[in-house]
């Protein structure tokens, strides 16, 4: 129903490109209301992601719809939820696709802080671990780029795209391992 195209950007689209990013992706000849974007913008930081995210749950609750080959939006309803609980929903059903050692491997980033590098990230998993597999890690950080969990900032280097996806990772850490 909707376009169902793919992201490729894992940059974050700036506020005055939310408007065109959004009907783009609908394929809509009509803007929305400017509280729309604006809602939209600010529970996603503009990461492509979380946007597109937002238009799933808008849609499968049937809040944005088509309507004569134009896309309605129940302004009121939309403004009135919590998009972080969605979010958080989402990111839980993303994270279940990898496995335990990769998730342990995200898990073990998210102690680190919001950037990281690849050597103390080994560095890490080898102390609780016990082994050191940089093969793997890189592999996982190479997927997590894909899946817009992170973003290389070099070579070796890392960082969460978004503080919500760090806080969620960190939040699934047995207390114990954390201190």
């Amino acid at each position: 129903e909707y376009n169902n195209s793919s992201v490729f950007s894992l940059s974050p689209i700036q506020k005055n490109k939310m408007e065109f990013f959004i009907d783009t992706y609908l394929n809509n000849k009509k803007s929305f209301d400017k509280r729309f974007y604006d809602k939209i913008f600010y529970n996603s930081l503009g990461i492509p992601f979380y946007i597109i995210n937002i238009l799933h749950v808008l849609f499968q609750y049937k809040w944005l719809y088509k309507k004569n080959d134009l896309y309605e939006l129940d302004l009121e309803a939309f403004l009135k939820i919590d998009l972080n609980k969605n979010i958080l929903k989402e990111l839980d059903f993303r994270f279940k696709d990898y496995s335990e050692d990769e998730q342990k491997v995200l898990l073990q980033a998210s102690v680190i802080g919001m950037e990281f590098s690849l050597t103390d990230l080994g560095n890490l998993f080898f102390q609780s671990e016990g082994y050191k597999d940089d093969v793997m890690i890189r592999s996982v950080l190479t997927n997590a780029c894909k899946k817009q969990f992170l973003e290389s900032s070099s070579h070796k280097s890392y960082r969460f795209l978004h503080s919500k996806i760090r806080e969620y990772l960190y939040s699934k850490i047995k207390k114990n391992i954390k201190s």
